[in-house]
């Protein structure tokens, strides 16, 4: 992990993944209300599911991360992929979505600054299917929110958005 003079590997993650998560809540504003649901295909996912995916997911990260699991975080390894898979299906209204991914960010947040460096060499078991170091797990918030960002600009081109919505770093999304 690279990190910037003066600050801890800690800090440049945490730093790395805020501006992730803001950029990510920069480019669902540009989604309009009556897309929000709109999927291109039947077996695609719309906006709202994507954001519940990345919430939910922040509060599976925060759990690693954090070192305690979260209320609703299944325990074990196997059941946290259809614990996502199901709950990021659930009936939540636009602004309930937002919401959650909002108060994941936070969560996943406290995690990165609460974190002692005595804690990044523990080995945690993962979702994925394997034991890894904490500091290990550090990058992969921003990267989730990166590629989940991706897909939120590929479904503003289907309904015609070709602007570039970019946040740079050090800016707030609104």
């Amino acid at each position: 992990m690279e990190t910037h003079v003066g600050q801890s590997e800690i800090s440049c993650a945490h730093d790395a993944f805020m501006h992730k998560a803001n950029q990510f809540r920069y480019s669902v504003s540009f989604v309009p209300e009556d897309k929000f649901e709109w999927m291109p295909t039947d077996t695609a996912k719309s906006t709202k599911e994507i954001m519940a995916h990345c919430a939910l997911a922040n509060f599976g990260l925060a759990s690693l991360i954090g070192g305690e699991r979260l209320g609703g975080v299944p325990e074990a390894t196997g059941e946290f992929f259809p614990w996502l898979f199901m709950a990021q299906k659930e009936k939540r209204s636009p602004e309930d979505t937002k919401a959650l991914y909002d108060e994941s960010v936070q969560v996943l947040s406290t995690s990165y600054r609460q974190l002692s460096e005595s804690r990044l060499a523990e080995v945690v078991e993962t979702p994925f299917g394997m034991a890894m170091a904490v500091r290990d797990l550090l990058d992969i918030p921003g990267l989730h929110l990166s590629g989940h960002t991706a897909q939120i600009e590929y479904l503003q081109t289907c309904w015609g958005d070709q602007e570039f919505h970019f946040l740079a770093r050090g800016t707030e999304a609104e």
